[in-house]
């Protein structure tokens, strides 16, 4: 049904702009939390200024930010790829990795489910594009910026949780509020470094990631505007 896939493709179109606002806005947040590791690094070693207080303040709200957006980004991203996917079987695209059922259960395995994202996104750039449909295709879609998304944002997650960790360690071990300040200045700034290298793996991911859902949505609009042209000239060839 036509009208069906027009409606589907449509609200695909709309779910991948509330990802691209929630990934603008983690950017966003991430940006601001690097800038605030960067300014604790320098405490360490003894540097202070007017910056300072402004960026504890923003952190109040800034890593409260973090923990909901990354939730919510993550809601968002599994209803539009779902869709995007979806939209793939009913057009009975060939060589896909799932099927629409197994696609959904997949999430609720935690490990396996960030493999499973890759994959997702993978095939839903070459369906889109026509290189699973066929068996001869001319120049398949470049998936540089996807595999550099997914590996710099499961590298930047795991340091960044490991520089969170050395970090909840340290405030729960304290026997008053000078327990930063009884570390050496290389023990004090490590725990922020690995902080600030996970969040700046993470900035990366996620500009990619940006990268990535525009090339998808654009590819998925070509490929409804080449089903619609097909549809209409059979419906030509059969009023011949």
């Amino acid at each position: 049904d036509e009208s069906f896939l027009d409606g589907s493709f449509v609200e695909t179109a709309q779910r991948s702009k509330l990802v691209l606002i929630s990934l603008c806005v983690l950017l966003g947040l991430f940006f601001v939390y690097a800038i605030h590791l960067l300014y604790m690094i320098g405490m360490s070693y003894g540097y202070r200024g007017s910056i300072g207080m402004t960026l504890i303040r923003l952190m109040k709200y800034v890593e409260p930010g973090i923990l909901i957006g990354s939730a919510g980004a993550a809601v968002l991203f599994v209803l539009w790829i779902n869709r995007s996917y979806r939209n793939l079987i009913n057009l009975r695209v060939q060589n896909l990795s799932f099927s629409k059922d197994v696609a959904i259960y997949w999430w609720l395995i935690p490990i396996p489910n960030i493999g499973i994202a890759y994959m997702m996104v993978r095939d839903c750039i070459l369906g889109a594009n026509g290189a699973l449909m066929y068996d001869q295709f001319p120049e398949k879609p470049k998936l540089g910026g996807l595999i550099l998304a997914w590996f710099t944002g499961v590298a930047g997650m795991i340091i960044f949780l490991l520089g969170k960790r050395m970090q909840i360690q340290g405030v729960l071990s304290m026997q008053d509020f000078q327990y930063f300040y009884n570390l050496s200045e290389s023990q004090a700034a490590s725990v922020y470094v690995f902080q600030l290298g996970g969040s700046l793996l993470i900035i990366l991911a996620l500009a990619k990631g940006i990268q990535v859902v525009k090339q998808l949505r654009d590819s998925e609009s070509a490929l409804l505007l080449r089903v619609e042209e097909a549809a209409s000239k059979e419906e030509a060839e059969l009023a011949e």
